[in-house]
């Protein structure tokens, strides 16, 4: 999921656009609970195929997918050693894995398959077992599956594991929820492909509030956020710097009633003292921008709210998990209980 937004955080992103996108995404997935995915915390991200041309098979990763001034579609291990060896830091490991992986996603992938498949990689040797359960970290989030489960029973007959999350028709192309793809079975390879909750419910108190707060609050909001006086204050990283402070309550329980002189608080000791004073002078501008900064964290709470519903949802259905990512035709959010 790197590259999507938490559901909440578009407010800060966008603005009232990205409140309204929020809504528009949830919404979505609502009436497509298939669009809603388990989110695995796999390290790296890979992207394998068939080139649409040609049926040439492809492994890179992401950098590689999205390059522009050089060719990053690898069609061979040493292409792909060769595309490592041009970035920074030590790449052995990562040239010696890709190897490997080459022939054995090649042989997933039936010959008249045509695009791309995204992924994560998850282990590269059958975890360990520790108190019954299969053990292994891919990045940051411990998993800790049961062997007499079914995935367990999967793991066990596996030593590279990859969770499928999405596709392209072609580089270049946007992403897609994978749908329409048949594997090859290939011994030793697990492939874990998307698992998503049967409904969502939706039309929460929580949405109906946020709705009147777009009305009341948005073109508010919005002029909080305008680059140009954001510029004309020297504080144009006020959005980021609101999404910093959220980011340092990952981990703890979440209070939105306190969020906002919190972070009146934080400020004083993440800026200097004159950028501190850019702040607050445009807070106290006469465009009243200080209820509007208390309309964009609200909105911030409405819409954890609402992701959190969301969410309980799903986990109810497919406990166990880090989290979900929403990848629907109007937009992609990720819902992760990150204040847990």
């Amino acid at each position: 999921a790197k590259g999507i937004e938490h559901l909440e955080d578009l407010v800060f992103r966008k603005g009232t656009r990205g409140a309204q996108e929020a809504l528009a995404i949830v919404q979505a997935a609502s009436q497509q609970p298939s669009t809603t995915t388990v989110k695995w915390d796999g390290k790296p991200a890979i992207i394998f195929g068939r080139k649409p041309g040609t049926g040439e098979f492809v492994l890179t990763d992401g950098s590689g997918f999205e390059a522009k001034g050089y060719d990053g579609l690898a069609t061979s291990p040493e292409m792909m050693a060769k595309i490592q060896s041009t970035r920074s830091g030590d790449r052995t490991e990562l040239i010696n894995l890709y190897a490997t992986l080459f022939p054995v996603l090649e042989a997933s992938l039936p010959p008249n398959f045509r695009g791309y498949v995204k992924g994560d990689l998850l282990y590269m040797q059958t975890p360990p077992v520790i108190a019954g359960n299969y053990v292994f970290r891919p990045n940051t989030i411990e998993y800790k599956i049961p062997v007499s489960s079914a995935l367990g029973q999967r793991i066990g007959n596996s030593d590279i594991g990859v969770a499928i999350h999405s596709m392209y028709a072609d580089a270049g192309e946007p992403r897609q929820p994978l749908s329409g793809v048949r594997f090859n079975e290939v011994p030793g390879l697990m492939l874990e492909k998307p698992a998503s909750p049967r409904q969502l419910q939706t039309e929460t108190n929580a949405e109906k509030q946020l709705k009147q707060l777009i009305k009341a609050s948005g073109k508010d909001i919005d002029t909080l956020f305008n680059p140009a006086e954001l510029r004309a204050h020297k504080i144009t990283d006020l959005a980021k710097l609101c999404v910093d402070f959220i980011n340092t309550k990952v981990g703890s329980p979440l209070n939105g009633a306190t969020l906002l002189p919190e972070f009146g608080q934080w400020l004083q000791t993440r800026v200097t003292p004159q950028k501190f004073r850019n702040i607050v002078e445009y807070l106290n501008s006469p465009t009243s921008n200080t209820p509007a900064l208390a309309a964009a964290f609200n909105a911030f709470n409405l819409l954890h709210d609402i992701k959190m519903h969301l969410l309980q949802q799903a986990d109810t259905e497919h406990p166990g998990q880090e989290g979900w990512v929403m990848a629907t035709p109007v937009g992609y959010a990720k819902a992760v209980n990150r204040f847990d």
